[in-house]
């Protein structure tokens, strides 16, 4: 995500600079808080974020982020995970690309 937030920035002619990196959401908002910087973050993640601490704005432009689902090869898969995952591939599937 990271790369893919730079790379949108330096298409619009910005380059951040990126003082601070953490895959720990919560950690990013308490950096914020504090007033020790900015943060660009998935909507779904700013959404459990305290806006009494900080500042929320959904930006108007997206950046496009493609997810997969995994699960363990070879091994003993439940019934309930085979069939979530049966009505997630018909909903949401799609080729992947190289």
């Amino acid at each position: 995500m990271h790369d893919r937030i730079i790379n949108a920035c330096v298409q619009l002619g910005y380059t951040p600079k990126v003082a601070c990196k953490s895959s720990q959401w919560d950690f990013i908002g308490e950096m914020v808080a504090a007033d020790l910087g900015i943060a660009l973050l998935p909507e779904i993640i700013c959404k459990k974020l305290s806006d009494k601490e900080v500042v929320i704005i959904p930006l108007l432009d997206s950046i496009p982020w493609n997810l997969c689902m995994i699960w363990p090869k070879n091994q003993y898969v439940s019934f309930t995970t085979k069939e979530f995952i049966k009505v997630t591939r018909s909903l949401l599937e799609q080729p992947i690309s190289s």
